[in-house]
């Protein structure tokens, strides 16, 4: 549960304040329950997706699956048409269409996946776990490469997607499927910002809401420091 505070206690939030995100206080002097912020180093378990990626230090990792499907689209006299094409949501039941009668779409072989890293941040000697659905911000997204793909998979690459055949990029058919990986990683060596609240019992660091409801809990690179001090 997020904690509430209004401008003019403790923060100053852009949207209730008309000014950026400022007066938050360290979490060595910040009193329990309040936002706060922490330098340090991030400790935890990756996200890693490990039927897929080598391991790695990805604070979040997405697997998003598209099927090469047969869909109904307009045509070109305006009438329904049966096509194929790449799509995230094969309709199942394509064959009860007119137009596409006796086609069938199948279901992925692969399901959908999305994981966020579970952190502590380590600041000095003290040691912060956050609470889950924290957001990054200012560290740029990872674009997965053929080497980061665990070796038995043997994806093909082309075009920011990975195949699992290569006729289903020079001539797919509705049988194949493709993945992209959206991923942000970060360097377990580096200290990174914590701007989060310090729960009631000062012990980790969770959400905390603006006077317009606004949440803030996220990580940033030290540049990000200044916006909030």
């Amino acid at each position: 549960m997020a904690h509430r505070f209004a401008c003019g206690i403790l923060i100053l939030a852009v949207s209730a304040c008309g000014g950026p995100l400022g007066g938050i206080e360290s979490v060595e002097t910040a009193e329990p329950g309040r936002p706060a912020y922490a330098v340090g180093v991030l400790k935890g378990d990756f996200a890693n997706d490990f039927d897929f990626l080598t391991g790695a230090p990805y604070l979040t990792s997405e697997r998003e699956v598209e099927m090469y499907s047969y869909v109904l689209t307009g045509g070109e006299s305006g009438s329904p048409a049966c096509e194929s094409a790449w799509t995230t949501e094969p309709d199942l039941k394509i064959g009860e269409q007119p137009a596409c009668s006796g086609k069938r779409n199948r279901r992925s072989y692969v399901p959908n996946r999305k994981a966020q890293a579970e952190l502590a941040v380590v600041a000095g000697d003290v040691t912060l776990p956050l609470a889950a659905g924290w957001t990054v911000r200012g560290v740029d997204a990872y674009a997965v490469q053929p080497e980061d793909i665990v070796e038995n998979q043997r994806l093909k690459s082309h075009d920011g997607y990975f195949y699992f055949n290569q006729y289903c990029i020079d001539a797919p058919k509705p049988e194949c499927e493709r993945l992209r990986f959206t991923t942000i990683r970060f360097d377990p060596q580096q200290e990174y910002l914590v701007v989060g609240a310090l729960a009631a019992d000062g012990k980790s660091l969770g959400p905390f809401q603006d006077e317009k409801g606004e949440e803030h809990f996220y990580i940033a690179p030290l540049a990000h420091l200044a916006e909030i001090q």
